[in-house]
């Protein structure tokens, strides 16, 4: 698991502390995520990846990697998922 900064689209110096994703690869598949917990704000970095879920270390809402859905916990709002293209490695 990895988390990436997303610079502005207009100024690639430009970045903002919650534009990060986190990249996941899980059994030779790959995966991101928006990378902040929809209770509490926590970064999801310092969480737990477990098998095919995501677990905040905070408030514990489990999220499906596959496509951020809040499978377990206090959280009721999803993770943002987004495509993935791997290119020549």
């Amino acid at each position: 698991m990895l988390q990436i900064a997303v610079c502005d689209p207009n100024d690639e110096k430009l970045f903002y502390p919650t534009d990060k994703i986190l990249l996941i690869k899980h059994n030779d598949h790959f995966f991101a995520l928006g990378s902040f917990c929809g209770y509490d704000f926590t970064n999801l970095a310092t969480g737990a990846l477990l098998g095919e879920k995501l677990v905040c270390p905070t408030c514990l809402s489990a999220y499906d990697i596959k496509n951020g859905i809040v499978d377990n916990g206090p959280s009721m709002r999803n993770l943002t998922s987004f495509n993935i293209a791997v290119r020549d490695e």
